[in-house]
């Protein structure tokens, strides 16, 4: 598959109030029982307001994604699909098992349709989280990875930066690259993924400068550099999303 831009925003001028969420996905189907493939991107940012673009990817049999699918240059759907409202696929389908994380801070967001969370959902995280009954609405989750944030996003600077996942026996880890190119690496972070998954980028309440590049499937991993061991697995596990402290 070749290489192509996912997205191309400008600043809205209205600030939050014109910002934008959205997922665009690739036209590809990944098999995760498959052999190994690593999907990896490109990410430009600047002027932004409320974070950078998000690297994930949706259930490809849900039924709104399938009625979605088939365009040669993708998808688009008008909502991050990790962090979703009610009904916005088509034909009222059930929320889309959905997960993205944002390379430039190690923010991870999961969404599934709370009917299937105790069938459905990853071994790990459900040992993680306690959840309530959530009739048909979605589910969304959060949890954040001990990478440390970009210089350029802790000045409000442009950032550029290559980052991917790896999907290999149904297990899901995330990649980084630092900027003296040696990789970092989130780990496994999900198990039990649904068997075919199609790769995107996401956005969330997004306003400023972006460009998010696809650069390719390949069978292996980036090498890891040797601070990447140390800083595998989660600062901060699932919980829901948005969090809210209970009150005394």
């Amino acid at each position: 598959m070749r290489p192509r831009c996912l997205l191309r925003c400008f600043p809205s001028g209205g600030g939050l109030r014109g910002s934008r969420s959205r997922t665009r996905l690739l036209p590809v189907t990944i098999d995760t029982q498959g052999p190994p493939c690593f999907i990896g991107f490109t990410i430009a940012v600047a002027q932004a307001l409320n974070g950078s673009p998000l690297l994930g990817f949706v259930d490809a049999d849900n039924d709104g994604i399938k009625m979605s699918m088939g365009a040669a240059a993708g998808t688009t759907v008008q909502e991050d699909l990790s962090r979703p409202k009610v009904g916005v696929l088509p034909g009222q389908a059930p929320t889309p098992f959905a997960v993205a994380c944002c390379p430039s801070n190690g923010q991870m967001h999961l969404a599934m349709d709370g009917r299937d969370w105790s069938t459905a959902a990853p071994r790990n995280v459900v040992s993680s989280v306690d959840i309530p009954s959530s009739g048909h609405d979605p589910l969304k989750l959060c949890a954040f990875l001990q990478w440390p944030p970009s210089d350029a996003e802790m000045k409000r600077k442009v950032l550029h930066i290559h980052a991917g996942f790896l999907i290999e026996n149904g297990k899901l880890t995330f990649f980084r690259r630092l900027p003296n190119e040696c990789w970092l690496s989130s780990g496994v972070v999900l198990e039990d993924l649904p068997r075919r998954v199609v790769p995107g980028m996401f956005l969330y309440g997004f306003d400023g400068f972006a460009r998010v590049h696809f650069t390719g499937l390949q069978r292996n991993a980036p090498d890891l550099c040797p601070r990447g061991a140390a800083l595998q697995g989660y600062a901060q596990d699932w919980h829901t999303w948005p969090w809210v402290a209970a009150v005394a």
